[in-house]
């Protein structure tokens, strides 16, 4: 008798409106989690392409988390210098240049991915992607921010 509730259970659990609820769930989790992967894959391996479209997810997604990434590998390499761990017996002066050298390598790195992402960006919100050229002018950093976050500009 017990063995015969165990079957029809098993049975309905694939029918059962909760089971299948949970499974969407876990597909949509595993969906957005390979499409960050695709979204910081996007934004690296396009580093020095300037041409197509991006839109404002995958820009601003890219752009957050390197910013992120950057910081932790910045704290990470000073740390194991002993800038922010503590004084390890050599001169501070050292580790200091050292450390702004590291953060200056990976700020330039990124930055060559944010120029490339920026172009794209701009021109799928439908500017010209010399608009670009206000990210080194102070006043008009604020009119790109508002470029990015523009929708997309259907022709």
């Amino acid at each position: 008798m017990f063995a015969i509730e165990v079957k029809e259970l098993k049975r309905n659990i694939g029918k059962s409106a909760l089971v299948n609820s949970l499974f969407s769930g876990l597909q949509e989790r595993y969906k957005l989690k390979m499409e960050g992967i695709c979204i910081m894959k996007l934004f690296w391996t396009k580093m020095f392409d300037y041409r197509g479209k991006m839109n404002r997810k995958d820009f601003w997604l890219g752009n957050i988390v390197n910013a992120i990434l950057i910081l932790v590998l910045f704290y990470i390499g000073s740390y194991l210098l002993g800038f922010v761990g503590g004084y390890s017996g050599a001169e501070e002066a050292t580790f200091e240049a050292f450390s702004f050298l590291l953060f200056l390598l990976l700020f330039a790195v990124y930055f060559l991915a944010y120029l490339s992402a920026g172009v794209r960006r701009l021109r799928d919100a439908g500017f010209h992607p010399t608009w670009i050229l206000a990210t080194f002018v102070p006043i008009l950093n604020i009119v790109l921010i508002v470029f990015f976050c523009l929708p997309t500009k259907e022709k």
